[in-house]
């Protein structure tokens, strides 16, 4: 799996991560010190639940096959959906369409990611 090291810059990834942090610790009703380390943790474990953005490219992990699974070798992001927790994505053929964040994890992983604060 790709890091957020590899694909941000230094001042991008901090500030990801510190929304990410806040929002934990509002949603949650966690303190800093909890919401950073659950933060750390799913970002390292690539939960997509906490990465998905828009401007990223998601590729088909190894393990599945594009005959397996005809949603394209590689989505990109267009945008972020709260109910149910979906992202809307292009595939390589320009083909856009809704994948659940869970689906997106389970068969697909961070490989690129075009910031825009």
């Amino acid at each position: 799996m790709t890091t957020l090291h590899q694909l941000l810059a230094p001042r991008d990834e901090a500030t990801f991560v510190h929304q990410r942090i806040g929002e934990a610790m509002i949603q949650d009703r966690l303190p800093a010190e909890d919401a950073g380390r659950i933060v750390r943790q799913r970002i390292e474990e690539g939960d997509s639940l906490l990465l998905a953005a828009a401007g990223q490219e998601w590729t088909l992990r190894p393990a599945y096959s594009p005959g397996e699974w005809t949603g394209g070798r590689r989505l990109r992001v267009v945008r972020r959906l709260a109910e149910p927790p979906a992202v809307v994505v292009t595939d390589t053929e320009g083909a856009e369409w809704e994948l659940g964040l869970s689906l997106l994890g389970a068969l697909y992983e961070l490989t690129a990611w075009w910031w825009q604060e």
